[in-house]
């Protein structure tokens, strides 16, 4: 099918609504990528590249910008304040786009998007940082060279030091690998190595988690056989240790609270090897969908689906369950190198009305742990307020935290170690106290926590 679409021209459509509108990044990507699937790979992976890094490096752009340009950027027309942002990236950071091509299509675009009378404007600005550049110094300022905001930064250097911070922002602005697990019910790991290896996809060994692998080097999930066939989930690095420190017995009966897109439900379910049985909810049909869906690929037969509200008791789940995962909903700072849009959108009144409803969820999901079972307590954050401080939460409701010191990976132990005795000392004291905290940079995977308690 013949090109009739502009990539740059699509990259703006997208930006404009993560940017002005507060959609989410991943979504709205996601979705243009599937309409676009007709394009060529390189095609779409600068479409994928130029939106995320804009987004990413917002800060750093728009002080770029307002070093050169007399209207400052919050006060440009929404439009070409996207243009001259997702320009001056290319220009920054995608060396293999010459300057000039990038400043032609930016004024094609103001034209084209029905500012004729600025594209003189973006055109000479456009000119002028390209010449500014190479001679342009960023500040000492973690704010501006890492594009995070003050008041972010400064909790989570507050929270985990300066030597974890800066873990955290470089590999915020790395590359986010795909990591899977094998569906160990229809084949073996070896099996699913060779598969994928034979069919031209780059397959390495996972971090800390058996029977899990990286892969690159493909397309669409959907080209990849071993994929349709069942043989392996997606599922992140620091989920999958959920999963690790969950530790199921054979048999038991599992309750996951908060379970699309399914990753830790499957996870348990496949730890169970086929007995006990998983129950996964999620508030809304179309996040059940979503297990569903994956849970038929796969073929697993010990997970059932339930659309329900997880603040909202099921009274006849009471005392039930061996074990209650509950992965709740959260602020999300660990992910920000996957959804960087997080970092913008957030502020204390913001994490606080998150706690809120962590806590209604964790209200009835503690009632569901029978005398002796436990709770697996998770988010994909780094926030006291929503880890440590909700543990004690749980605490209260009649929990003691579960040693999980002998559950903690080696190499994960090891990679402590490599990073310095304060982060061999915390890693060891809090497992003795049932939690987990994983800093992206100082581990091979993103930010998460986990805590494990029994019921008294």
């Amino acid at each position: 099918m013949t090109n009739t679409v502009n990539d740059r021209e699509i990259a703006l459509d997208i930006l404009m609504q993560v940017n002005e509108k507060e959609q989410y990044l991943h979504i709205l990507l996601n979705e243009a990528l599937r309409k676009y699937q007709y394009l060529e790979k390189n095609e779409r992976s600068f479409i994928s590249r130029l939106v995320r890094g804009t987004i990413e490096r917002r800060i750093t752009l728009d002080y770029v910008i307002n070093q050169v340009s007399t209207v400052k950027v919050n006060k440009m027309k929404p439009l070409i304040r996207t243009l001259m942002r997702m320009s001056v990236y290319q220009m920054m950071y995608m060396e293999q786009i010459p300057d000039s091509a990038v400043c032609n299509e930016a004024v094609k675009l103001a034209k084209k998007r029905h500012f004729a009378n600025l594209s003189g404007f973006v055109n000479g600005v456009l000119r002028n940082i390209s010449r500014k550049l190479p001679d342009m110094k960023l500040p000492e300022d973690d704010s501006i060279r890492y594009s995070m905001p003050h008041e972010l930064l400064d909790m989570l250097k507050a929270a985990y030091g300066r030597q974890a911070l800066s873990a955290m922002l470089d590999s915020f602005l790395s590359e986010n690998p795909v990591s899977i697990i094998t569906n160990t019910s229809r084949c073996t790991a070896a099996e699913l190595f060779d598969k994928l290896k034979q069919d031209g996809i780059n397959v390495i060994e996972a971090p800390y988690v058996k029977d899990a692998f990286i892969i690159s080097g493909f397309n669409y999930l959907d080209d990849i056989k071993a994929f349709e066939e069942g043989l392996f989930q997606v599922q992140d690095i620091s989920s999958m240790l959920e999963g690790v420190i969950a530790a199921p017995e054979q048999g038991s009966r599992i309750i996951d609270v908060c379970a699309a897109p399914g990753g830790k439900s499957i996870f348990a379910a496949l730890q169970l090897n086929n007995t006990g049985q998983v129950t996964a909810r999620d508030i809304s049909d179309r996040k059940t969908a979503q297990i569903k869906d994956n849970i038929e690929r796969l073929g697993l037969e010990n997970i059932v689906v339930e659309t329900m509200d997880a603040t909202i008791e099921c009274t006849q789940d009471v005392d039930s369950a061996d074990m209650v995962l509950a992965d709740v909903p959260c602020s999300g700072i660990g992910i920000i190198g996957r959804k960087p849009d997080i970092k913008y959108n957030l502020d204390r009144q913001k994490i606080e009305g998150i706690v809120e409803l962590q806590r209604q969820i964790l209200d009835a999901a503690c009632t569901y742990v029978k005398p002796g079972g436990c709770i697996v307590y998770s988010t994909c954050t780094l926030n006291p307020m929503e880890n440590e401080d909700n543990v004690r939460y749980i605490e209260d409701k009649g929990f003691k935290p579960v040693d999980i010191t002998g559950l903690i990976p080696p190499r994960l132990i090891a990679d402590s170690r490599r990073a310095g005795e304060e982060f061999y000392s915390k890693l060891t004291a809090e497992a003795e106290k049932g939690c987990l905290t994983l800093i992206p940079g100082i581990y091979e995977c993103d930010g998460f926590f986990v805590a494990k308690l029994r019921r008294i």
